[in-house]
């Protein structure tokens, strides 16, 4: 009897180790795509850049700048979403990115 109940709470744990596990790669695999998606975004939004108007020449150089920064910055940000429990809520993963764009950009112009 204590064999038994003994192998049901290894196959238990076992059977919920690899659920967790299954998550963290399908978050992981989520997270990214959802990087990839805002890069085509902003992809579009680059351009403006050659419009005839400054403020959407601003604009499209702004989304230049965040398709580098995603594109470079890409594994990082997978791993601080993980690492922060951001969750899989679409406003919690574009504040995140928004936060962490707005945290470079300041980087960037201390720097300068």
């Amino acid at each position: 009897m204590k064999g038994k109940i003994f192998a049901l709470l290894v196959l238990g744990m076992s059977l919920s180790l690899c659920t967790a596990r299954a998550d963290i790669t399908t978050r992981d695999r989520i997270y990214k795509v959802w990087i990839e998606n805002e890069i085509t975004r902003c992809r579009l939004k680059a351009n403006f850049v050659n419009s005839r108007g400054e403020n959407l020449q601003c604009y499209g150089q702004k989304a230049v700048n965040q398709v580098v920064f995603y594109q470079h910055s890409m594994l990082r940000l997978v791993h601080d979403m993980a690492e922060e429990s951001v969750g899989m809520q679409s406003y919690r993963i574009n504040y995140f990115l928004i936060r962490a764009y707005k945290n470079y950009e300041s980087l960037s112009r201390l720097a300068a």
